[in-house]
């Protein structure tokens, strides 16, 4: 198997770990009405955008702006991410349905000054610990695929450098020996 093969296998096994963990970690899956359940909706929505997020943060985000010194369109897309990620599974499903500790709080009005709306729109939804775990896992295996990349063509080149020693050496002594020859006049 090669190693391109081995990475899609290891990437393939790995999402489908990680969109089983809602199915495991549900309280209801014994029930076998699981798509039924609004709070397994909602994670399992979630998981999902956060599979997305990994894979264009990943294949996208990280080579494109990151690694192109396009740091600000990086961070912004980043937080465009995150907001997306944790009130779209909201929008889809809203909130009906859903025991009342369960529902995410409503939004601010203006009489309550102690919370405002950036503050909120993080509280809303997914879990910044989530995603952030996928935002640094996603990361750190492009910068370790890169460093690996760059490792693989530094010594690439090492070895076409010594190669490159090597061929003048050879053409120089060759040519010393045939003077040589020439110099005692040699038949051969």
């Amino acid at each position: 198997m090669t190693k391109k093969a081995q990475t899609n296998l290891l990437h393939i096994l790995g999402a489908l770990l990680f969109l089983s963990i809602p199915i495991l970690a549900s309280p209801d899956r014994t029930s076998g009405h699981l798509l039924h359940v609004m709070p397994f909706r909602r994670h399992f929505i979630s998981y999902i955008l956060l599979l997305l997020f990994f894979y264009a943060n990943y294949l996208y985000f990280i080579p494109k702006l990151y690694f192109k010194q396009q740091r600000l369109f990086f961070f912004l897309a980043i937080i465009a991410c995150y907001i997306i990620i944790a009130s779209l599974p909201g929008i889809l499903l809203g909130h009906e349905d859903m025991p009342r500790h369960m529902q995410a709080p409503p939004l601010p009005d203006m009489q309550n000054p102690g919370i405002t709306f950036p503050v909120m729109m993080f509280l809303r939804g997914g879990s910044i610990f989530q995603f952030l775990l996928v935002f640094f896992l996603s990361f750190l295996m492009r910068v370790n695929q890169r460093l690996n990349t760059i490792q693989s063509e530094k010594l690439k080149t090492e070895v076409s450098y010594l190669k490159a020693q090597i061929n003048p050496h050879f053409l120089f002594n060759t040519l010393n020996s045939l003077y040589a020859l020439t110099l005692e006049r040699s038949d051969a």
